[in-house]
């Protein structure tokens, strides 16, 4: 997460989201990047009458938010009613309505205490330890980009920043304030990625790489 600088810094964007599902019965849910699973329902009128409101005719109640410490990929509803979601982090959860298949006391405390300790560590920025090993500042113009508008970070005066390679200028332009981290990003041939996740695919010959 960067905080920007001045008119022209990038600004918090929100969570993308990655997947919506209709679970039945008016009901619908939808996972993001953030780690959330949003469960809503909605139950719409068969039509409006003369002096009937638009909230009269369609009311939505109050969605239910679920946290997990990732982005959360999928969610199917199962044929008994329950929800299975697919985190990054590896898990399958499944949520229910159903006591008898209801996780224990201990269980959800402890999904509580994983998400809690995610959310500090990539919102609370770099350590001073990580800090201290990026490329100074003030010696910013020994460091050529590899690609335009590469991005990458730089101690300057102890805080963390993010800089845009300019080919055009051949400069870097400070973006902001490093203030969070994302477990997600990467770099390929040079570029930055918000999101870079290992694949296999078959190679010439036979086998995977």
């Amino acid at each position: 997460m960067v905080r920007g600088v001045g008119g022209g810094g990038q600004q918090q964007q929100p969570p993308l989201l990655l997947d919506v599902a209709v679970l039945g019965g008016g009901k619908y849910a939808a996972t993001a990047e953030d780690g959330t699973v949003v469960i809503w329902s909605s139950t719409h009128g068969s039509g409006t009458t003369a002096g009937s409101s638009a909230a009269e005719a369609a009311a939505v109640t109050e969605p239910q938010v679920l946290e997990q410490p990732g982005s959360v990929w999928t969610i199917i509803p199962l044929p008994n009613g329950d929800v299975a979601t697919g985190c990054q982090d590896g898990t399958i959860r499944i949520y229910t309505l159903n006591d008898d298949r209801k996780a224990n006391a201990d269980d959800i405390a402890a999904l509580a205490d994983v998400v809690a300790a995610t959310k500090t560590k990539t919102s609370g920025g770099p350590s001073a330890e990580e800090v201290a090993v990026l490329p100074k500042w003030e010696l910013a113009a020994l460091n050529q980009g590899r690609s335009d508008q590469q991005i990458q970070m730089f101690n300057k005066g102890g805080i963390a920043i993010a800089a845009q390679w300019s080919a055009t200028s051949g400069t870097w332009i400070e973006v902001g304030e490093v203030t969070g981290t994302n477990e997600n990003a990467g770099e390929i041939d040079g570029v930055s990625y918000d999101h870079v996740f290992p694949i296999e695919i078959d190679a010439v010959g036979g086998g995977v790489r």
